[in-house]
């Protein structure tokens, strides 16, 4: 069973346009989307990742992973701040903001398949190099998104 195989949510399509339109509207950013490999997932350089769960008929985990430098160029463009007014705990807010904003935008938008969902309240996790893990992968994918110097990754997960 793959993503595809999930009975009325297209999460492919609905996933990348709602992270690029929220990453446009907020952080000026004209993202692109890149597959990614589990192996490449491991090697990118996290520092943070924001998280929720939306609760429903199959209760799905969005994560949003950045980099130190990828966090601070949202939250600079989101908030103004210049970079040498960045406070750390400002940064893991800004993040979980903005996962808390594409988890809302992901809900309305299969809200229209018929499935109700819930959002849990956002959290972060913190810290150089770390990855989410499961005893067993489960159902979902993970892009990479792309502007000049900016990467992040994003992943849904049905449990």
């Amino acid at each position: 069973m793959n993503v595809a195989d999930i009975k009325g949510i297209e999460f492919g399509n609905q996933f990348a346009k709602v992270i690029k339109d929220i990453m446009s509207s907020t952080a000026h950013l004209n993202l692109t989307v890149e597959s990614i490999t589990e192996a490449a997932e491991k090697d990118y350089p996290s520092f943070i990742t924001g998280l929720m769960v939306l609760q429903g008929t199959r209760d799905v985990v969005l994560t949003l992973t950045f980099s130190k430098m990828a966090a601070a160029e949202v939250m600079v463009s989101l908030l103004g701040v210049k970079y040498n007014q960045i406070v750390e705990a400002e940064v893991y807010d800004t993040v979980m903001e903005v996962t808390n904003m594409i988890a809302g935008r992901l809900k309305t938008a299969i809200v229209a398949t018929g499935n109700k969902y819930q959002l849990t309240t956002p959290f972060v996790f913190v810290g150089p190099n770390h990855y989410l893990g499961a005893k067993t992968r489960p159902i979902g994918l993970v892009k990479k998104f792309k502007d000049k110097q900016f990467e992040m990754l994003a992943g849904v997960f049905f449990l």
